[in-house]
């Protein structure tokens, strides 16, 4: 009870317990967009981690905005139920590029999709990180965890004595998640 916690993705809140997390989807709705319209071959390639809420809102909202910019998209999903493995991302994204996919998407965290895209001459988005520089002639963007604010805040709140249990959830216009440069094309 003398201990505060901020808890990343959590839903149960306490006197000492914060809840946080990012409304990825809204970044996951600018790369769909990009994907729809960057696509030559009408199928996008998904690198999902897992079947769970957060991921699947990212998938349904990249798809409704690919639709948007092209009604005759498809989206081809593998989930590999796990969050970082560069041995089976790539393995899954080569599955996926043999599979007619020209972009790679991912809900995964190595940088084997981006630069399998790089070395394929397709595109694809970085995740959690801008992967540009491992895909240079690849990326169209990331999607970047921008945690760094809401931290600043929650310690400075810690320190001045002021932090109270909240739940926060910052999307692209409170700037917990960012988009890196966009790709020249």
């Amino acid at each position: 009870p003398n201990v505060l916690f901020e808890n990343c993705a959590g839903y149960i809140r306490a006197k000492n317990v914060s809840t946080y997390n990012a409304r990825w989807y809204e970044g996951r709705t600018a790369q769909g967009f990009l994907a729809g319209s960057m696509t030559r071959t009408n199928k996008i390639g998904y690198l999902g981690a897992y079947p769970i809420p957060q991921v699947t809102r990212g998938i349904n909202s990249a798809y409704l905005a690919a639709k948007t910019a092209n009604p005759d998209v498809e989206f081809d999903i593998i989930w590999l139920n796990e969050w970082y493995n560069p041995d089976k991302e790539a393995q899954v994204a080569h599955q996926l590029l043999d599979r007619g996919c020209d972009i790679l998407m991912q809900h995964t965290v190595s940088t084997a999709a981006v630069e399998l895209a790089q070395e394929k001459g397709v595109y694809s988005f970085g995740q959690s990180s801008d992967m540009s520089k491992y895909g240079p002639d690849a990326v169209l963007t990331s999607m970047i965890n921008n945690w760094g604010p809401y931290y600043t805040r929650r310690i400075s709140e810690f320190l001045n004595g002021t932090w109270k249990s909240e739940d926060t959830w910052g999307g692209l216009g409170q700037e917990m998640i960012a988009l890196g440069d966009l790709l020249p094309t």
